[in-house]
Protein backbone atom coordinates (compact mmCIF):
# COMPACT_ATOMS: atom_id res chain seq x y z
CA UNK A 1 0.00 0.00 0.00
CA UNK A 2 1.08 3.31 -0.44
CA UNK A 3 0.65 6.72 1.81
CA UNK A 4 0.66 10.36 0.96
CA UNK A 5 3.51 12.09 3.42
CA UNK A 6 4.28 15.66 4.60
CA UNK A 7 7.60 15.93 5.19
CA UNK A 8 7.95 19.45 7.79
CA UNK A 9 11.77 19.46 6.92
CA UNK A 10 11.48 20.64 3.42
CA UNK A 11 7.62 20.99 3.40
CA UNK A 12 7.19 18.65 0.85
CA UNK A 13 4.31 16.29 -0.15
CA UNK A 14 5.53 13.22 -2.11
CA UNK A 15 3.20 9.44 -2.39
CA UNK A 16 5.21 6.51 -0.67
CA UNK A 17 5.60 3.02 0.33
CA UNK A 18 4.02 2.17 3.52
CA UNK A 19 7.30 -0.33 4.12
CA UNK A 20 9.31 3.31 4.69
CA UNK A 21 6.95 4.33 7.17
CA UNK A 22 7.53 3.92 11.32
CA UNK A 23 5.01 2.18 13.19
CA UNK A 24 3.52 5.31 14.33
CA UNK A 25 3.61 6.69 10.80
CA UNK A 26 5.63 9.88 12.02
CA UNK A 27 9.03 8.95 10.29
CA UNK A 28 9.00 7.97 6.88
CA UNK A 29 12.51 7.01 5.74
CA UNK A 30 13.63 8.65 2.56
CA UNK A 31 16.71 7.82 -0.49
CA UNK A 32 19.50 9.77 0.44
CA UNK A 33 20.26 10.21 -3.67
CA UNK A 34 17.39 12.06 -5.11
CA UNK A 35 17.86 10.77 -8.07
CA UNK A 36 17.33 7.08 -7.18
CA UNK A 37 14.22 8.24 -5.39
CA UNK A 38 11.74 7.46 -7.79
CA UNK A 39 13.35 3.63 -8.80
CA UNK A 40 13.44 2.55 -5.25
CA UNK A 41 9.93 3.84 -4.69
CA UNK A 42 8.33 2.58 -7.95
CA UNK A 43 10.30 -0.84 -6.56
CA UNK A 44 9.23 -0.43 -2.85
CA UNK A 45 13.01 -1.23 -1.76
CA UNK A 46 13.36 -1.53 1.92
CA UNK A 47 15.13 1.31 3.64
CA UNK A 48 18.51 0.56 4.87
CA UNK A 49 20.32 2.82 7.17
CA UNK A 50 23.09 3.70 4.70
CA UNK A 51 21.07 4.55 1.39
CA UNK A 52 18.12 6.22 3.46
CA UNK A 53 17.82 9.21 5.94
CA UNK A 54 14.46 9.38 8.54
CA UNK A 55 12.58 12.58 8.59
CA UNK A 56 9.56 13.29 10.56
CA UNK A 57 6.42 13.44 8.86
CA UNK A 58 2.45 13.13 8.88
CA UNK A 59 0.01 10.77 6.86
CA UNK A 60 -2.18 13.11 4.76
CA UNK A 61 -3.63 9.91 2.87
CA UNK A 62 -2.83 6.40 3.25
CA UNK A 63 -4.41 2.99 1.84
CA UNK A 64 -3.53 4.07 -1.85
CA UNK A 65 -3.15 1.27 -3.87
Amino acid sequence: MWKVVHFFNDNSVEPVSDYWLNKDNNVCAWPNNNHLAKKLRNNRAKPNKFDFTNYKCRVLSQNIC
